[in-house]
């Protein structure tokens, strides 16, 4: 299916754990199905931290702490080989019809959902959805300038480890602009008109002086131990970037050595020259080569219409796309229907809230009330801050009324980063480690407090932290009998569904607090319903991007600016938006048929443990899941 590739001796040693790993897979003998299959999900385990080195770290795997993934196109063409392999495989005792029959129904699940992402996996490549890595969203240069957040940074060993991950910054970058120039020769690019403000999120990353990046970490309460100083090691900038990703597995700077024994003020402040010195000569310089390559080629070349379509081989991309988001066999024509009669719908819900606000049928006249009267809207960061930790603290409490099992890990609250707050949405979570060295936070955008009302701040933070994101992912990773490939992995339809859902629970526990808390999250709902009419106006019907946002702001109540970012976002992203709306109206329709099915037997908490123990699924798999229970309360 794919052509080999080989690769050159700078990567022979990810080369031979991947040769050992198929090796261990394919020498399966007499096994039985049960321990072939499991063979062949510890192989793929491996593949996976070996393929994601962060990944590894955030697991707590600490082979791979000095090490970047292999971003380059060869790098990409090898590990969807290997996904084909494993894919066959996997396919083979699948069709079995005498292994699938001794299977678990939990292992045939686990294998059905491997397959799913396998599949994906491939055909993304083979659809070039690897040449455009850039989605407006957390791209490859925010993410990295992540790094300090997403890595242990308790010891000098740590120290360099993250040094080494600093260093190899100018082959991460290459990979990806060399991707991207693939892109350009075919034809497949982003659309020119979402990259206006787009530069200034990659020249932030080289203001300032070096020693006032926030890539030089402090040193504060660093655990020196027995570490010594490293020898001067040779200009990074000047290394070759192949090598320097090619360090071994437990190599760390601190293997070459001048001094025995040093002070600890001397070890850190070696470590701290030595960041200064890499942001200096390799992060800044490799910042300024991603903003000349897409000032000069990129965005010269980008597309002049937002369809995806129009690039070539865009209509299957997009078809690829929809099943990706949706994990459901439908077209884009039946979800914009859905869109409109679900628009048509919360309208209706949102007029009873105006008459009753006391504008009668002018819902232009509440929604300008809403947008300009000062009561709703915080006058510093902080007070925005505060008021979102109230919300959630006061929901942390309601917890129990709803659900039997709660996560152990916690979260936390933060602001979003200046460099990326201008031109991203109004907030968004990201997960914890699974090891539980690190919490999940909940980001809150407080840059144009003017466009951030406070009305829409409980059912924002129930989405993003509890019981939505924060309360799914966290328990989905606690999941410790699940294979790691589901623990780490989610159908976007399941996880945004489940999180729009969390939004109405506010409801069953009193969060909303008035009319027009009430309207703010009926807001968030027409918002998500949005998206299915103006994600498949713009990627199938041919919309432009002012039909896209003049549609939205004439029926939400969301701030202009907040709907000309989501504008970008869908045309940057096609796809991914449709998740929500047909993830939530499918958790939505499984309740109320078990409420119906099962009367005053029905129980609120043992349905959402249906729900959330059974790990982010497929939506057809969550029905069955559900169907099942239902079933079972029925019969006993």
């Amino acid at each position: 299916m794919f052509q080999i590739h080989y690769l050159s001796n700078q990567r022979s040693f990810i080369l031979c754990l991947q040769l050992i790993v198929i090796l261990a897979l394919f020498l399966h003998g007499c096994q039985s199905p049960e321990e072939e299959l499991t063979a062949l999900f510890d192989a793929w385990e491996e593949q996976m931290v070996l393929q994601d080195p962060m990944l590894a770290t955030s697991l707590g795997d600490h082979r791979f702490n000095d090490r970047l993934a292999d971003s380059s196109l060869d790098g990409v063409m090898e590990r969807a080989e290997t996904a084909a392999r494993f894919l066959d495989r996997l396919e083979a005792i699948l069709s079995d019809s005498g292994s699938r029959n001794t299977l678990s129904e939990a292992d045939r699940l686990n294998a059905e959902i491997l397959v799913l992402q396998l599949q994906d996996q491939v055909e993304s490549v083979e659809l070039g959805d690897h040449l455009l890595p850039l989605n407006g969203w957390w791209d490859y240069h925010a993410t990295f300038a992540e790094l300090p957040n997403r890595v242990p940074l308790n010891t000098v060993e740590d120290l360099d480890n993250y040094i080494a991950r600093l260093e190899q910054f100018p082959a991460y970058n290459q990979g990806y602009i060399d991707r991207m120039r693939e892109g350009i020769r075919r034809g497949i690019v982003r659309p020119a008109e979402v990259f206006g403000d787009y530069l200034a999120s990659v020249e932030a990353h080289t203001a300032g002086l070096p020693e006032e990046s926030g890539f030089v970490v402090s040193v504060d309460g660093i655990d020196v131990g027995g570490a010594t100083e490293s020898a001067d090691s040779p200009d990074p900038a000047s290394a070759d970037p192949a090598a320097t990703h090619q360090t071994s597995t437990h190599q760390t700077t601190t293997d070459s050595t001048t001094t025995t024994d040093p002070a600890p003020e001397s070890v850190l402040s070696d470590r701290v020259e030595r960041m200064k010195r890499v942001v200096r000569d390799v992060i800044y310089p490799e910042y300024e080569r991603l903003a000349t390559f897409l000032r000069e080629e990129y965005i010269p070349a980008a597309a002049s219409s937002p369809g995806i379509t129009n690039v070539p081989g865009g209509e299957a991309y997009y078809d690829f796309l929809i099943r990706r988001y949706t994990s459901l066999d439908i077209t884009a024509d039946e979800i914009h229907q859905t869109g409109l009669e679900e628009v048509e719908r919360i309208q209706g819900e949102m007029m009873v809230i105006v008459e009753e606000a006391g504008f009668g049928d002018d819902f232009e006249g509440f929604i300008e009330f809403l947008r300009t009267d000062p009561q709703f809207y915080a006058t510093s960061p902080e007070e925005l801050m505060k008021e979102t930790a109230f919300v959630l603290k006061t929901m942390d409490g309601h917890l129990p009324r709803l659900f039997k099992t709660l996560p152990r890990l916690p979260y936390g609250i933060q602001p979003v980063p200046d460099y990326l707050a201008p031109r991203t949405t109004t907030a968004y979570y990201s997960r914890g480690a699974a090891d539980g060295t690190r919490a999940g936070y909940y980001a809150v955008n407080t840059y144009d407090l003017k466009s951030r009302p406070l009305y829409e701040i409980t059912a924002l933070s129930l989405h993003e932290a509890v019981p939505g994101h924060h309360l799914q992912i966290a328990m989905q990773q606690e999941l410790d009998e699940m294979p790691l490939f589901r623990r780490t992995g989610g159908f976007t339809a399941y996880v945004e569904g489940w999180a729009l859902y969390s939004e109405r629970l506010g409801l069953e526990v009193g969060m909303y607090e008035d009319i027009y808390q009430n309207f703010g999250r009926l807001s968030y709902e027409m918002w998500r319903a949005l998206r299915l009419v103006v994600d498949t106006g713009l990627h199938a019907k041919g919309w432009t991007r002012e039909q896209a946002v003049e549609y939205m702001a004439d029926r939400s109540a969301l701030s202009l600016h907040n709907i000309r970012a989501e504008v970008n976002r869908y045309i940057f992203w096609p796809g991914q938006a449709l998740g929500y709306k047909m993830g939530e109206i499918a958790i939505r329709r499984l309740r109320a048929d078990a409420e119906q099915q099962l009367g005053d037997a029905f129980d609120l908490r043992e349905f959402h443990d249906v729900i959330l123990l059974s790990g982010s699924v497929p939506l057809s798999v969550l029905e069955t899941r559900v169907r099942e229970w239902v079933d079972g309360q029925l019969a006993s």
